[in-house]
């Protein structure tokens, strides 16, 4: 699963990135306020990031737990 999820994330950086943006500014921006419009459309990125949401939460949760 652990792969899926970086596969997952390295289309969606690229995807942010393809589209002109800055693909962790517009992440950050995302997990801050939930907005899905920090996610662009382009590349499917916004429906990878419809299915993997509860999964960029536990990672996020579980690295605070690891520091």
């Amino acid at each position: 699963m652990e792969i899926e999820f970086e596969n997952i994330m390295d289309h969606i950086v690229e995807s942010i990135r393809a589209a002109g943006y800055e693909p962790y500014d517009q992440l950050y921006g995302y997990m801050k306020t939930g907005d899905e419009t920090y996610i662009t459309r382009s590349g499917d990125a916004r429906k990878l990031r419809q299915h993997r949401t509860n999964d960029v939460l536990r990672a996020n949760r579980n690295s605070d737990h690891e520091s």
